[in-house]
């Protein structure tokens, strides 16, 4: 159960997520970046959900769980110092690489629910 309604919150976050980034990238800032680092957050956290319901499942893998955690890390760290890398015209690749690991959280969610499902 706890891995149904967590992949659920990560594909609404990542939804989200993606439709005031889409709007940062434009310039029209219709809330703060507070909301939307609050909301990626929540997406991370539901994908560690996953990842530990995953890991004490029956069959159990542990390695993907680490992994999801890893990688977790890696995007609350990466949105968090966006602003101070390649400051300037060439900041666009760090929007791209936030962009990507963002969608890297709901594409890395699916495979662990779908691992799961078929434990």
């Amino acid at each position: 159960m706890a891995a149904r309604i967590s992949i659920m919150v990560v594909r609404l976050a990542v939804l989200v997520e993606i439709i005031l980034g889409i709007f940062y990238w434009t310039g029209n800032y219709i809330v703060r970046t507070d909301v939307h680092q609050l909301i990626g957050v929540i997406a991370v956290l539901g994908l560690w959900v996953i990842a530990g319901v995953l890991a004490t499942s029956k069959p159990g893998n542990t390695g993907l769980a680490i992994g999801a955690a890893i990688y977790g890390i890696i995007v609350i760290a990466f949105g968090i110092m966006q602003t101070s890398l390649l400051v300037g015209p060439a900041h666009d690749v760090i929007r791209t690489i936030h962009l990507l690991l963002g969608l890297g959280v709901i594409g890395f969610a699916e495979m662990l629910n779908a691992r799961y499902k078929r434990s």
